[in-house]
């Protein structure tokens, strides 16, 4: 076998590759995007990835034909730092060969990122082949986010509101106290078991998205009321298919946004305003409503999977000591 860097030549051995990968998945997860089964469609899902500034890949090649791809982009920001990210298209390797071969395939191009100064690794894979999963999880990966589907049509419609509060759709004059809740999100996220930083910095602009959401005519956000006092909220926007989103179904909604002062958790109110979003949605002809969240935030973890969410993705993350760049066993 013979590993090469991924050059454009490369693209359509790596789209016939993904073709069948998502032929695979799609046995488990039928309501994904059947066209990406497609070599010509899955070609533009690679393309889209291998054409993002600062991407590279390593290719496998057995008696000249490939077996197997791994593309990673290198990025730099405020909230992760240096980084690279290996997208939900970035990797596929042949039907006829063990998935230990996602691991030679991350060694060979790993030790090239690590040299950059990129210690933290992101990888999205798919959930429908454990031993995908499984490749990853022995790198030295980790879970970090849930990538999930709900059949909305499949789930029962009643409306048992037997609390003492409103549920409505939120409207301009509701921007104000929108953006005094913006930090609900946040402030639970940052403790534990989540710990997830939040720069200080970014914040007021967070608080203020929240305000702006009324404004978005692609948005529907259901807010719950305890007499005049905003306890729980849960946005919806609609989703657009895409030549390259290959984890996106048609007639899909997605939910971006929930939360539910502390005070009031445990009591329904989390459970109607999903039940209200998802009647209305399906009103107005949704089938599937997709969303996220951090494998280490509990309540999610546990809300969704009761609402009817399935992953269909997992985002797995992996930090090397950056001391490997002076402690490498040399004198």
């Amino acid at each position: 076998m013979e590993f090469l860097q991924f050059k454009d030549e490369c693209l359509t051995d790596a789209a016939k590759l993904l073709a069948t990968r998502h032929k695979r998945e799609r046995k488990q997860f039928p309501e994904l995007p059947s066209q990406f089964e497609l070599e010509d469609d899955a070609l533009k899902a690679v393309e889209a990835v291998w054409v993002k500034e600062n991407s590279e890949g390593i290719a496998i090649f057995d008696n000249k034909q490939m077996i197997g791809y791994l593309i990673g982009t290198f990025i730099s920001n405020d909230i992760r730092g240096r980084h690279i990210w290996i997208d939900y298209a970035g990797l596929a390797i042949s039907e006829n060969v063990h998935e230990e071969l996602y691991r030679d395939l991350y060694t060979k191009i790993a030790e090239q990122w690590v040299q950059y100064g990129c210690f933290d690794h992101y990888v999205l894979v798919p959930a429908g082949n454990r031993s995908i999963l499984d490749a990853w999880l022995k790198l030295g990966f980790s879970f970090e986010q849930v990538h999930a589907l709900c059949d909305i049509t499949n789930q029962a419609m009643e409306i048992e509101n037997q609390h003492p509060i409103e549920i409505r759709l939120a409207i301009k004059s509701d921007q104000s106290i929108l953006t005094d809740i913006g930090d609900l999100i946040m402030s639970h996220q940052t403790g534990a078991p989540v710990w997830a930083a939040v720069l200080p910095e970014y914040l007021t602009e967070i608080k203020k998205g929240y305000g702006g959401i009324v404004e978005d005519s692609n948005a529907k956000l259901w807010i719950a009321f305890k007499g005049n006092q905003l306890i729980g909220f849960q946005g919806y926007w609609e989703t657009t298919t895409s030549n390259s989103d290959m984890m996106t179904p048609d007639r899909c909604i997605e939910l971006s946004i929930a939360g539910t002062k502390k005070e009031e958790r445990g009591r329904g109110i989390g459970k109607l305003l999903t039940q209200k979003g998802f009647m209305e949605a399906k009103e107005n002809g949704y089938q599937y409503c997709m969303s996220d969240w951090r494998m280490t935030n509990l309540q999610s973890s546990r809300f969704w999977p009761k609402r009817g969410f399935y992953p269909i993705a997992y985002r797995l993350t992996r930090k090397i000591d950056h001391r490997i760049m002076w402690a490498n066993g040399k004198i």
